[in-house]
C-alpha cells in the first residue's frame, strides 16, 4: 500500500492516478488475504478429520467445528462440519423397500430360500430373526441356517414342510426399530399326474367372424407337457375301433414356448367349421389329465344387419319428427292469428259507441 503524497505525473491529473493506484493494491492485499483463509480453513479441516463411525454428536463448538463421542471407548474428539455426515443419529430405514414387497414365499420341498432385510441406521442397526413370534436361532431347525449380516440376509438350504411360517426380521438401533415378516410355505413334493383347474376350459358362445379364447390351468411338480385338440369326425363317426376319439392336435408345446402360452388357446375368425369340442391334454412322467369344453358358433340373421332396415327406420323417424315440427308450427300461426284478431276487434268498439 502506497502512502504520502502522489507521484508527480504531468500526463495524467495527481489524484485520479493516485485513486487508481491505490485501489489495484487493495485488490491485490484483499486477493492474497482471501488465499491465506482458503489454505487455513483447508489446514484446520485437515487437522480436525478424524476417521471413524457409529460416533455421535454432542456439541458445537463454534461455527464449523462440532465434538464428537466415538466408539469403542467413548473418545471425545473436535471434528470439521464437513465431516459430520457419519456421525449424525439416525433411526434405521429400509435400504431397497421395493424389493421386500413380496410378503408370500411358496417354493417346492429342497429348494433353497433367502429372505433379505438390508437397513441403514446411526448407530449401525443390529439384525434379529423371528419365526412365528419367537426368536429363530440355529438348533431350531435341522440343517440350520446361514445369516450374512453384510447383506443382511437368511438363507435356509433344502427347505422342508416343516420350515412353513411367518419369518420376521427386526432392525433396531437406540434412536427406532422397524420389521418385516415374510410368509413361507413349502409345498411338499409328491409323484401325481398334472392337476387341472375345475371348470376351465370354459364353454364358449361366439358369432361368425370373431375371435374365441380357451383357458387351461396345469398344476404339476413334474414338468408338464400341454397340447390343445379338437375331436373330429373321420367317416361319420367321431370315435375309432379302439374306442379313443378322433382328434387333431391344434397346439403342442416347443423349444420356444412357455407353459403360460401353452394355457391358452386362440381362435381367430371363427367359422362354423370350428363349431365343436376342444380338450386341453396335460401329461408328465406319471400320468395325464384332460378337460373338455364346446363351441358354439352361430350367425347374426340377416333382418339384424341389413343396412335398408336401419335406412327405413331412419326415414321414418325424420318423417314422423317433420310431421310433429308442422303440427306445432300451424299451431302457432293459429295462435298469432287469433290474437291480432282479438285485439283489432277490441281498438274499434270504442269508435263505434261514440258515434
Amino acid at each position: 500500500m502506497m502512502v504520502g503524497r502522489p507521484p508527480d505525473d504531468s500526463g495524467v491529473p495527481p489524484g485520479q492516478d493516485y485513486a487508481r493506484k491505490l485501489q489495484d493494491h487493495l485488490e491485490s492485499a484483499h486477493e492474497f488475504a482471501r488465499d491465506k483463509l482458503q489454505c487455513a480453513g483447508a489446514k484446520q479441516k485437515r487437522n480436525y478429520d478424524v476417521h471413524a463411525r457409529g460416533g455421535m454428536v454432542l456439541e458445537r463448538l463454534g461455527e464449523l467445528v462440532y465434538r464428537v463421542q466415538l466408539p469403542p471407548r467413548g473418545r471425545k474428539v473436535a471434528l470439521h462440519r464437513d465431516r459430520l455426515a457419519p456421525y449424525r443419529a439416525m433411526a434405521p430405514q429400509w435400504a431397497h423397500p421395493e424389493k421386500m414387497a413380496t410378503k408370500l414365499h411358496a417354493v417346492p420341498a429342497s429348494k433353497t430360500v433367502k429372505f433379505r432385510c438390508q437397513a441403514s441406521g446411526n448407530p449401525p442397526p443390529t439384525l434379529k430373526w423371528y419365526k412365528n413370534g419367537k426368536e429363530f436361532k440355529r438348533e431350531h431347525r435341522n440343517g440350520g441356517f446361514k445369516v450374512r449380516d453384510h447383506v443382511w440376509t437368511l438363507i435356509m438350504v433344502s427347505v422342508v414342510p416343516s420350515d412353513k411360517g411367518n419369518y420376521t426380521c427386526v432392525v433396531e438401533n437406540q434412536y427406532g426399530s422397524i420389521n418385516h415378516t415374510y410368509q413361507l410355505d413349502v409345498v411338499e413334493r409328491s409323484p401325481h399326474r398334472p392337476i387341472l383347474q375345475a371348470g376351465l376350459p370354459a364353454n364358449r358362445t361366439a358369432v361368425v367372424g370373431s375371435d374365441v379364447e380357451f383357458e387351461c390351468k396345469v398344476f404339476s411338480d413334474p414338468q408338464p407337457h400341454i397340447q390343445w385338440l379338437k375331436h373330429i369326425e373321420l367317416d361319420g363317426s367321431r370315435v375309432g375301433p379302439d374306442g379313443l376319439p378322433y382328434v387333431r392336435v391344434l397346439k403342442t408345446a416347443g423349444l420356444n414356448t412357455t407353459d403360460k402360452e401353452m394355457e391358452v388357446l386362440q381362435l381367430r375368425n371363427v367359422s362354423f367349421d370350428d363349431a365343436g369340442e376342444y380338450t386341453c391334454l396335460a401329461g408328465n412322467s406319471i400320468g395325464f389329465s384332460h378337460h373338455s369344453a364346446w363351441l358354439t358358433v352361430f350367425e347374426v340373421t340377416d333382418s339384424a344387419c341389413d343396412p335398408s332396415d336401419n335406412n327405413l327406420v331412419l326415414v321414418i323417424v325424420v318423417i314422423c319428427v317433420a310431421l310433429l315440427l308442422g303440427i306445432i308450427m300451424c299451431f302457432l300461426i293459429w295462435i298469432i292469428i287469433k290474437t291480432k284478431t282479438t285485439k283489432k276487434e277490441t281498438e274499434e268498439r270504442p269508435h263505434q259507441s261514440c258515434l
